[in-house]
């Protein structure tokens, strides 16, 4: 368990355990997602390359709905830029 610091860096008396969520919501213009830090753009792009899965929920019928980022295929893309292949896997 992690102890909850105020925003003096004291204890704040609380604790809570690290919760990983399956899915984020897509960020609005303007915002970026509040896990990775990323925008919009980065994330469209990473998702048209199918390195980042995401599902879009929309009613039947409506003209909008919302599209959610699947947090372990984002995790996944982000990584594997860190092995210096710039997020492309190798098929050797």
């Amino acid at each position: 368990m992690e102890k909850i610091k105020n925003q003096s860096g004291c204890d704040a008396g609380a604790t809570t355990n690290s919760i990983t969520p399956a899915f984020t919501r897509f960020p609005r213009p303007g915002q970026r997602e509040p896990f990775s830090g990323l925008c919009r753009t980065q994330l469209f792009s990473l998702i048209k390359s199918g390195r980042v899965k995401s599902y879009s929920l929309k009613m039947p019928g409506s003209t909008r709905g919302v599209r959610l980022i699947d947090c372990a295929s984002l995790r996944a893309a982000i990584q594997s830029f860190d092995n210096g292949n710039n997020g492309e896997t190798s098929n050797e």
